[in-house]
């Protein structure tokens, strides 16, 4: 009897009764303690039993745990695909073909309601997997249930009126034209202990709630469970809204490992391998598999509509193709309702039940991605619809599950899920309106826009601000591809794009780097100087980048406001040429500059502005050679942005850092960048994590600290690249060339080759700083001196000039190759 038990499951695998019940209790999501307690255990020994279910498959986490006892059937009851025992209590559930996956601790929470509530109804979205959840605590139940479970399907009812009709045929139930047939369903249950599953209820929500609340008044021992995306609405219902299956973040990074602990993977994983036996998740198709997963957020039949097609597509361009085409996703099972065999099928189905008014209503919101507001959602209609209607449709929709609820601790957004999304929006698409919609989004995203302006300028805390502008960041981009790419107007992109300044430089550089390009270069003789004169500051707060005349900007910006009388946006366009004039070392006439913003900021009450204008006379005395004056500057800025902005607070130490540093303080320099790229990681805003990591880099190399140094260089350098920040860029390649430099003994390279290598990178670095014109911080023009010393020492000056020519020539790609290399 080889290695198999009379079982069927491997001998190496038998477990003891009480690790049997260990592991299903771990399949079924509790913790240690519930286990324990469940056990009559304590809860040192139920980790006990668990490490040795553990050991005895081999594995070292609960999520491998469940998949290895199903692979080898040690799992049973929900778990397994055995279906119901028919001689426990009288059903007509049909046997499921699968096994249920990823819904084992709402098995427990759905069975432990019924166990007190009479009315328990299972809510969620179309193909969410209502149907085969309830089917399973039907299973589950069998045995309290003496007179049995029994499934009440109204899918089929074309007239809500005919669900009663459905009951009595379920139940044996016999029509009398002496009383309403909901009379003789009652009648018959009166002495029964009986579950009814009623299934699909949203086809006949009215009718089906009457019939459960007759039921419920005079049969006290029945209970009934719903499936509905919308609930029954009766007293004494509890509902239990099904989400999507797990899936990964799209910015985690997946091996196979971190995959499999996502349900949502597991089950297209199970269901492909039933399809084909020979597909695996492996680290390479782990992404694929959660791309999928996340295209149709979730949803178990989605999942399992797209694994079907692994026998005819590989999962690459399955990813590709769900993207663009929902009826990919059919499948060839014609005994399966029509509703059901494609994603667009159980759209249409949810759709066509829907008033005419929830229909248009549906159709609009397609045009808001990643959620929305009430208010949002109201400023779309401008009038049309009044907000009390606008609010009711809302409800409406959410009670069919279209529409799902987020209720954050800034407020409750709204969204829909992105396949019902989609849908909504080929059927606007369809009747010839999505154009209109989609022009009366980026109008109400102007206004958004111009809110969200007016609140950095009043000062709002930073972490609210950006909490704000980040859940609105997909109803940005979306009005900005419509107006740039999609058809819409492009003056109204370009408003857009010139009332975000805050965003773009705070948390989203790269994106802002990209738009503010599109906007300028869509600039004509005919745009007004009002669309014109917020690009050309956002262009100027984006000093590095490549070919961008920042002077001219400037002053053209100054123009236009001077003219108009702007006096707050008059005072930043007067600040960034200020900064300008600083960087080409014109200090009297660029200080007095930033001293007019700072005097215009504090009159129109722009604390932001002040504080930028503070840091920016403290860069000019600090290149005066004036560090006491720069330092009470410093502190009077970080003193206003403390309570409200602790961010900015954090990007003052920077510079009060560099303060320290010249002082002759290095390690206390060293603490401010570190704690500084420390606050900057952990809240995720990246442009002045990039500042902190290449100081802490310039203050490491200072002490010696070599490698460290790299390391920081390193990760601004990839940062700086990721953002299109050009001058940190340089200067993460200027602290790698130091460390190169200053530091030759790791390297395995001859010495003589390796400080010619390093003196040609050294030549990348000295062009890009001349041809971008920016003046150097202290510490940065410290150690670009001793660079050129180390090197003309080590080659001689004609030599050392030959190899720096060679690689002012260099592309960037040649030397960030050189840069990580050395």
């Amino acid at each position: 009897m080889n290695n198999a038990s009379v079982t069927g499951v491997p001998t190496a695998f038998r477990l003891t009764k009480r690790e049997r019940q260990v592991l299903e209790l771990l399949a079924y999501g509790l913790t240690n303690k519930e286990i324990a307690t469940r056990l009559a255990l304590t809860v040192r020994t139920a980790e006990t039993y668990i490490d040795r279910v553990f050991g005895k498959l081999g594995v070292s986490s609960r999520a491998r745990a469940v998949i290895e006892a199903r692979r080898v059937g040690l799992l049973t009851g929900s778990f397994s695909e055995a279906g119901p025992n028919v001689e426990v209590s009288p059903n007509n559930l049909i046997s499921p073909l699968t096994p249920l996956i990823g819904r084992e601790k709402e098995l427990v929470q759905i069975e432990t309601a019924l166990e007190n509530r009479r009315l328990v109804t299972v809510h969620g979205t179309g193909g969410v997997g209502k149907t085969r959840l309830a089917v399973q605590v039907g299973i589950d139940l069998l045995s309290r249930y003496a007179d049995g479970v029994w499934l009440c399907d109204f899918s089929t009812v074309d007239d809500p009126q005919f669900a009663r009709g459905v009951v009595a045929n379920v139940l044996g139930v016999p029509e009398s034209q002496n009383r309403a047939l909901s009379e003789s369903i009652s009648a018959a249950l009166k002495s029964k202990r009986a579950l009814l599953i009623f299934d699909n209820c949203e086809h006949a929500v009215a009718v089906v709630a009457e019939l459960a609340d007759d039921i419920l008044h005079h049969c006290p021992n029945v209970r009934i469970m719903a499936t509905s995306r919308q609930p029954l609405g009766i007293i004494g219902e509890f509902v239990h809204r099904v989400q999507s299956l797990s899936i990964p973040d799209s910015a985690t990074r997946l091996d196979a490992d971190a995959a499999i602990q996502h349900s949502a993977i597991v089950l297209f994983t199970n269901r492909a391998q039933a399809i084909q036996e020979r597909f695996t998740l492996t680290d390479d198709t782990a992404p694929v598999v959660a791309e999928i997963c996340r295209r149709v957020d979730g949803i178990p039949l989605g999942i399992e509509l797209a694994a079907a097609r692994v026998n005819h597509l590989s999962i690459e361009v399955l990813a590709e193709k769900i993207g663009r085409h929902f009826e990919i996703l059919s499948t060839g099972d014609q005994n399966v309702l029509s509703r059901q065999r494609t994603m667009r099928a159980v759209l249409d189905w949810s759709y066509d039940h829907l008033s005419t008014a929830e229909q248009n209503f549906l159709r609009r919101l397609a045009t808001f991605v990643g959620g929305f507001t009430l208010e949002l959602a109201t400023s779309i209609f401008d009038g049309a619809l009044a907000e009390a209607d606008i609010f009711d449709l809302l409800a409406a929709l959410i009670d069919k599950s279209l529409v799902q609820t987020d209720f954050r601790a800034s407020g409750v957004r709204y969204r829909l899920l992105e396949a019902t999304r989609q849908y909504a929006k080929e059927r606007a698409k369809e009747v010839g309106e999505f154009a209109e919609f989609a022009n009366a989004h980026s109008l109400a995203i102007v206004k958004l826009a111009g809110r969200l302006d007016a609140d950095w300028s009043n000062g709002m805390p930073r972490r609210a601000w950006l909490a704000q502008a980040n859940a609105e960041l997909g109803n940005l981009q979306a009005a900005l591809s419509w107006a740039f790419q999609g058809g819409g107007e492009v003056a109204v992109g370009q408003q857009i794009v010139g009332s975000l300044e805050p965003l773009w430089v705070v948390s989203a550089e790269a994106e802002g780097r990209r738009w503010v390009r599109i906007a300028l270069d869509r600039v004509t003789r005919e745009t007004s100087g009002k669309v014109r004169a917020p690009l050309e500051l956002i262009a100027c707060n984006f000093g590095a980048m490549a070919g961008e005349p920042i002077m001219a900007l400037a002053k053209s910006a100054l123009t236009h406001y001077s003219g108009q009388r702007d006096m707050r946006n008059l005072a930043r366009a007067q600040f960034f040429l200020g900064a300008d004039l600083l960087r080409s070392c014109n200090f009297v006439e660029g200080e007095a500059l930033i001293r007019q913003a700072l005097e215009g900021a504090r009159t129109s009450g722009m604390p932001p502005l002040t504080i930028l204008a503070l840091q920016g006379l403290a860069k000019a005395r600090v290149l005066q050679g004036d560090t006491s004056t720069a330092k009470d500057l410093l502190n009077e800025a970080q003193a206003l942005c403390k309570e409200g902005r602790p961010d900015t607070a954090t990007a003052i130490s920077l510079t009060l850092a560099e303060m320290e540093f010249i002082e002759g303080s290095v390690e206390a320099a060293l603490r401010r960048a570190l704690d500084a790229a420390a606050y900057f990681r952990d809240g995720n805003i990246s442009t002045p994590l990039v500042y902190a990591l290449n100081n802490a880099s310039a203050y490491l190399i200072a002490l010696g600290r070599f490698d460290d140094a790299r390391t920081s260089a390193l990760e601004a350098l990839a940062l700086s690249r990721e953002l299109g920040n050009a001058s940190q860029t340089i200067n993460a390649i200027q602290h790698l060339v130091a460390v190169a430099a200053f530091h030759h003994e790791n390297s395995s390279i001859p010495y003589a080759n390796y400080i010619q290598r390093v003196a040609r990178l050294f030549g990348f670095v000295d062009a890009g700083v001349t041809n971008r014109e920016f003046t150097r911080d202290y510490t940065d023009r410290q150690e670009y001196d001793r660079i050129i010393e180390v090197l003309e020492g080590n080659l001689g000056r004609e030599q050392f000039e030959m190899l720096r020519a060679e690689g002012r020539a260099w592309r960037e790609v040649a030397a960030l190759r050189e840069a990580v290399a050395l």
